[in-house]
């Protein structure tokens, strides 16, 4: 996926603006651009991968950089798990650099690297320290939700436990609005299929409330109906609410007027 310069700014300020739930999340993606633009520091150095630069940076200012945190508390290790930066992360971790570090958002490097949608730099970091892979932040946001934002395939979750894949935030958003979001469609379908029976539509509607006005999320949304009309014509006991029919019912195939009449009687 090509990504020009501007945009690589508004992603790294979402390791600082601390959004809470994903209809925030890029409302607030150009709040603190100045306080993560770390110029020639070592911060900057670690994004752009230069292990040499960085060495040079250790030799005069000593070790202690290397956990240096910028003003918003993100650190060398932050950035360049943002970019993939794997040599450089290799480097850093070696000589001293902390993964449990969070910056003032209670994030990791595990979000950075989700947010950067790096899921080979993830599993890298996941060797050294699987338990904080899916330690979420201050706002309940754990890394798998940005993950899911930022369009990481589907077989990137499927290890994970149900408690870790059905997770809340401190909005009550899982990792279904995330996906629907960041227009995930592949995580979207896949957290269909693995929720199977058990598919709760409150969380469809949900999901569909906080991100119906995205254009990138208009597949997903289509996706979203589909799982509901499955659900809705499967399980016989169900009873649709009345908003129901614009949100998902006129994407169904059948006929919607007579499955209300059917259902309710």
């Amino acid at each position: 996926m090509k990504t020009n310069k501007f945009l690589i700014l508004v992603v790294l300020s979402l390791l600082a603006t601390g959004c809470k739930s994903t209809s925030e999340l890029l409302n607030s993606a150009t709040a603190g651009l100045k306080s993560v633009m770390p110029g020639n520091g070592i911060h900057g150095l670690a994004a752009k991968g230069d292990i040499n630069g960085i060495k040079a940076l250790v030799a005069e200012k000593g070790n202690d950089v290397i956990n240096s945190r910028n003003d918003i508390g993100n650190t060398p290790l932050m950035m360049a798990a943002f970019k993939g930066q794997d040599k450089t992360i290799e480097y850093l971790l070696k000589n001293g650099a902390k993964i449990s570090l969070k910056n003032k958002d209670g994030e990791t490097a595990f979000h950075a690297a989700a947010q950067g949608n790096q899921p080979g730099t993830f599993r890298f970091l996941k060797i050294a320290t699987p338990k904080l892979a899916s330690k979420a932040d201050y706002n309940q946001i754990t890394p798998y939700m940005r993950a899911a934002y930022s369009g990481i395939s589907y077989e990137f979750f499927h290890d994970l436990t149900d408690k870790v894949f059905f997770a809340k935030d401190a909005d009550g958003s899982d990792l279904l609005s995330w996906a629907v979001g960041g227009g995930n469609t592949s995580v979207t379908k896949y957290y269909g299929q693995r929720a199977g029976k058990n598919l709760n539509i409150d969380k469809l509607r949900a999901a569909h409330l906080e991100n119906f006005d995205k254009p990138q999320s208009t597949q997903s949304l289509v996706l979203l109906a589909n799982m509901y009309c499955d659900y809705a014509w499967s399980n016989k006991q169900f009873k649709p609410q009345s908003s129901d029919y614009l949100k998902f019912g006129r994407y169904c195939k059948f006929n919607w007027d007579d499955f209300i009449k059917e259902r309710n009687g």
